[in-house]
């Protein structure tokens, strides 16, 4: 006779699960590194630094660009253990010239 998997199901989480609901256990804290990078505006830059940063969990992108000004500045902030590799990925990014990592290890604003 086959065995009701949801009968099983309903065993096992009240097993597993704990007496605190999750909605209701805290979060860990979580972090987040700010990165500024220098960039020349062009046309496509912005799609280019897109194209980039879509594979990563981007929490704010700002981009300044003064009038005729020869030098823009782009700021990504990122989740602390990505700030390394999104870093080196903006680095690879034809109109960009120098990426640093401004703040390591800000907590996050909900």
């Amino acid at each position: 006779m086959p065995v009701d998997t949801l009968d099983t199901l309903d065993t096992l989480d009240a097993r597993t699960t704990p007496a605190t609901p999750a909605a209701h256990r805290p979060r860990p804290a979580a972090t987040s590194s700010l990165l500024a990078a220098t960039v020349v505006p062009s046309r496509g830059v912005l799609g280019r630094l897109a194209a980039v940063l879509s594979a990563h969990h981007v929490l704010a992108l700002s981009y300044a660009n003064a009038g005729e000004a020869v030098r823009a500045r782009v700021e990504v902030q990122v989740p602390c253990e990505h700030a390394e590799r999104v870093r080196a990925k903006l680095l690879r990014v034809v109109d960009v010239t120098d990426v640093t990592i401004v703040e390591r290890g800000r907590p996050d604003q909900p």
